[in-house]
């Protein structure tokens, strides 16, 4: 309620007779200190209203930021299977031309081609 309240009306600046009954009804009403109370209220309220502003802000942020690291995290999982792919590629390339050339030997092999080759697929 910063407004002009408790200015003196243009009646009494038009009327001086009038103005010291206007102070008096002021002064038995306690204009002054009611609209200080009102003041000091609509500040905590305007206060509040700024802390859960910043609240909102922050969880909004907060959430950002987690799925920012989510995507990263996603993003390097990807990358490591590229990487590890080539490998197990060539692992079970190894593992078939080992086992053919055991299939003709006496000892079993410790995985089947076929196994291998489903594998590729």
């Amino acid at each position: 309620l910063y407004a002009d309240v408790l200015d003196t009306p243009d009646v009494c600046w038009e009327n001086p007779d009038l103005d010291p009954l206007y102070r008096k009804v002021n002064n038995f009403l306690e204009l002054k200190p009611r609209v200080d109370l009102l003041n000091s209220r609509v500040e905590v309220v305007r206060e509040l209203l700024s802390v859960l502003s910043d609240e909102l802000h922050s969880k909004h942020a907060s959430r950002l930021e987690e799925i920012i690291i989510w995507l990263i995290t996603v993003e390097i999982l990807i990358e490591m299977v590229k990487d590890i792919v080539p490998f197990a590629n060539q692992w079970v390339q190894k593992q078939l031309s080992l086992a053919s050339s055991n299939a003709a030997g006496s000892a079993a092999p410790l995985i089947t081609a076929g196994a291998l080759q489903s594998l590729l697929v």
